[in-house]
């Protein structure tokens, strides 16, 4: 018959294995981004920079309708200006990455790294904190 500590130390190390062996590991994923280079012209790429040479960008105007769909080249661009009423991008790459563009949306904030929004959200969100911590210090 096994003792209490040992019996302790097997349940103790099984545990630590099973959950060591089984539990999910962590996986790091990309998105797909479709950036307007030009009037009519965008380029499908990861976003670490690499091209998505296997995207397939399908096209709609403002009803919903396909207008066009077309493969990018090896850069990952592709020259729509053919066509004048698109609204809507859609590319897929046929490996579970998709990403959707639309025309009209002229955000000002899209040319800003998520990394430097966030720091400056930071950094607001402190000014105000220190703003009201002075001013309670000088209270007292």
């Amino acid at each position: 018959m096994l003792s209490k500590k040992v019996y302790q130390l097997i349940v103790a190390s099984s545990l630590i294995l099973t959950i060591l062996f089984f539990y999910p590991m962590i996986a790091e994923a990309h998105r797909m981004i479709i950036e307007h280079v030009d009037d009519r012209v965008i380029q499908v790429r990861y976003d670490d920079g690499t091209p998505a040479k296997l995207a397939v960008v399908t096209t709609y105007d403002a009803d919903g309708r396909q207008l066009f769909k077309h493969e990018v080249n090896d850069e990952g661009y592709l020259d729509y200006e053919h066509q004048s009423d698109v609204h809507r991008l859609v590319a897929n790459d046929g490996l579970g990455h998709r990403a959707s563009s639309i025309q009209e949306d002229t955000n000002g904030m899209e040319g800003i790294p998520v990394f430097i929004r966030a720091l400056l959200g930071v950094s607001f969100l402190s000014f105000i904190g220190a703003v009201f911590y002075v001013r309670t210090r000088k209270k007292k």
